[in-house]
């Protein structure tokens, strides 16, 4: 009897809260619970004094490209529908505070829409020149498949969210995380921390030697916001890891997944601090102090890279090696400024384009809907000089045509008389760096 009556009184228990259930429901109409959450919704984003950090996993690429990424940032929401954003995108983004809109509508979940273009949206930008497209040789529109238009995926209550939000892009599938900063995040950020954390383009050596205790690696520029990391084995042979794609917090790089370089585990780097006056920084990684040190050659120079680069030219795509910019100097991007060239396609360099002596050195260009050289380039002895340590050495045949400052300049780098190191990147890519001080490179590929 008396199981029986426990089991009736939590029966009643039940039945009686069903019925709390139901009477709520019945008098609340969908769009009542709706507009209920999304005003719950918005309370969470506003009522977080010090902001959000936000970090966003671009899915578009992923399937067709094989090219994954991470990008950061901080976020103040407003009852007034603006929200207030810093990014780790470039230097402008990670120290300019940029206020957009935004606003919480019902799809199929409750979603969050960035309305006005902040941002967030600069890696969604079908501009390639805006959105540093890692695809922009296919043709633009695709940005880093990123999205602007969340959905809150927690499926939890609003009430029962905690200080950690999970969303998923509406377009894309990129997931995202939000977490409520704290006073020292907040004040980290606005004190221009991620754009402190850019220490590795601070550097502006293409070589950069880190020393973490006993063990010394090198890292060289990766692609699609990744890293390489070189190292010698036992072997004395060189090793090469690219690291999973990278995001930045104050004063720190965060990889999406840890990575072993010669043993050592690596999550982060942390505490980055830039010495402008010896071009070094120091920083810990897994809790020890280390260095980053510009270099002007590699910790280990493949000898055979130049002649390897050189031998691949007859059979590469109509006997080109090409680069969708030209010269990276000191730090900056298409330093020269061919990308400003009227009609610029890409620049060349071209086997036997002359004669079977000369090679073509130049720009391509759109002209009339169609491809071709410039009417100024530069003729180039074919076959550069190679030497014993390395580095190849191009000769100039002649020029021809009147030359805009871009391509003087551009011109006047590739023939000096230190020559290049290559780093071979991957099968269809090569770095070829300044051997003057490893300050200037460029970046050939091939389809």
């Amino acid at each position: 009897m008396k199981k029986i009556f426990n089991l009736s009184v939590v029966l009643l228990f039940v039945m009686a809260g069903c019925q709390k259930k139901d009477e709520y429901l019945l008098n609340r109409t969908p769009d009542e619970r709706l507009t209920d959450a999304l005003a719950q919704y918005q309370n969470i984003l506003t009522s977080a004094q010090y902001g959000w950090k936000v970090i966003v996993y671009p899915k578009g690429l992923e399937g067709v490209y094989g090219i994954k990424s991470a990008f950061s940032y901080f976020m103040q929401f407003k009852d007034a529908n603006t929200v207030t954003q810093l990014s780790d995108f470039d230097t402008t983004t990670a120290s300019v505070p940029k206020t957009s809109g935004y606003r919480l509508k019902a799809l199929q979940r409750p979603s969050i829409e960035f309305d006005t273009y902040g941002y967030i949206h600069l890696p969604c930008d079908p501009d390639p020149a805006i959105s540093k497209s890692p695809v922009a040789s296919e043709g633009g529109g695709y940005g880093w498949g990123s999205d602007f238009d969340f959905a809150f995926a927690d499926n939890k209550a609003p009430a029962q969210l905690g200080d950690t939000i999970r969303l998923v892009g509406n377009f894309n599938s990129s997931p995202a995380i939000m977490v409520r900063a704290t006073k020292a995040e907040y004040d980290a950020f606005y004190a221009q921390g991620l754009k402190n954390a850019m220490v590795l383009d601070k550097i502006l050596n293409y070589f950069k030697k880190i020393t973490v205790g006993s063990t010394v690696f090198e890292s060289t520029p990766g692609g699609y916001r990744t890293i390489t990391f070189k190292y010698l084995d036992g072997s004395n042979n060189l090793n090469t890891i690219v690291s999973p794609p990278y995001y930045l917090t104050p004063n720190s790089i965060s990889f999406v997944s840890p990575f072993t370089v010669n043993g050592l585990v690596i999550k982060s780097i942390d505490n980055l601090s830039f010495n402008a006056a010896t071009n070094t920084a120091t920083c810990t990684i897994n809790g020890v102090t280390s260095t980053i040190a510009g270099a002007i050659a590699s910790i280990k120079t493949d000898l055979t890279a130049p002649q390897r680069w050189f031998a691949a030219l007859p059979t590469n795509f109509n006997k080109a090696w090409r680069s969708d910019a030209g010269f990276h100097v000191n730090g900056v991007d298409d330093a020269y400024g061919v990308k400003t060239i009227p009609s610029f396609y890409q620049y060349w360099y071209w086997y036997n384009a002359i004669s079977s002596t000369v090679d073509y050195f130049g720009p391509m260009v759109i002209s009339g809907g169609s491809l071709a050289n410039a009417t100024y380039y530069s003729r180039v002895k074919s076959g550069p000089t190679f030497t014993v340590d390395g580095r190849a050495i191009f000769a100039l045949s002649a020029n021809t045509g009147t030359f805009p400052t871009s391509v003087t300049n551009t011109t006047n780098l590739f023939y000096n008389t230190t020559g290049f190191y290559f780093v071979q990147v991957d099968n269809v890519t090569y770095d070829m760096v300044s051997a003057t001080d490893a300050k200037s490179w460029i970046r050939w590929w091939h389809n």
